[in-house]
């Protein structure tokens, strides 16, 4: 679980890292879910710039699936209320495929900066990363700009997002 210095810090830089909340085992078998299961084989292409594909399914809604169960687990949404320092609530979920060797890039934005037109009640959220393999820069993991959420809502332009109910 986080601490008050890693609150602290996620104040300060607007992200945290907490490993090895999932367990190997927990990781092996969403992985082989990743490769097996219709809701990730039919996510939808996204091509980055460069007309690469990266793939999403997105649910505005919980699914009955593990993916769905994967962002109402307490030990998600506490680490979540610590760091928002209050109660939260499910605004979306999403599975995004970088197929080796081919997946695109999700270029640089910030998350309210989409979120923002979806008219949400307060600019509190947070959003929440699993990576099922290993990522690293040379296979494109996620890069943070610290401190950035300290610049406000920044526009960027508005992707087409696909919608899964």
């Amino acid at each position: 679980m986080f601490t008050d210095q890693d609150k602290a810090r996620f104040d300060r830089e607007g992200f945290a890292i907490e490993e090895e909340v999932f367990s190997s085992e927990e990781i092996a078998l969403l992985l082989h879910l990743a490769q097996t299961q219709e809701r990730v084989r039919e996510a939808q292409a996204m091509p980055d710039r460069e007309g690469r594909p990266s793939r999403i399914s997105l649910s505005t809604q919980f699914t009955e699936d593990v993916w769905g169960h994967l962002s109402r687990m307490p030990r998600v949404v506490r680490r979540a209320e610590f760091l928002l320092g209050e109660e939260v609530y499910h605004w979306h979920s999403k599975i995004i495929v970088k197929d080796a060797h081919v997946g695109g890039a999700w270029e640089w934005h910030q998350d309210y900066g989409y979120w923002y037109h979806d008219d949400p009640p307060f600019p509190r959220l947070i959003s929440a990363m699993l990576a099922i393999t290993d990522a690293d820069r040379e296979n494109g993991c996620l890069s943070v700009l610290k401190g950035s959420h300290l610049c406000g809502r920044i526009n960027h332009g508005r992707g087409r997002r696909p919608v899964r109910g």
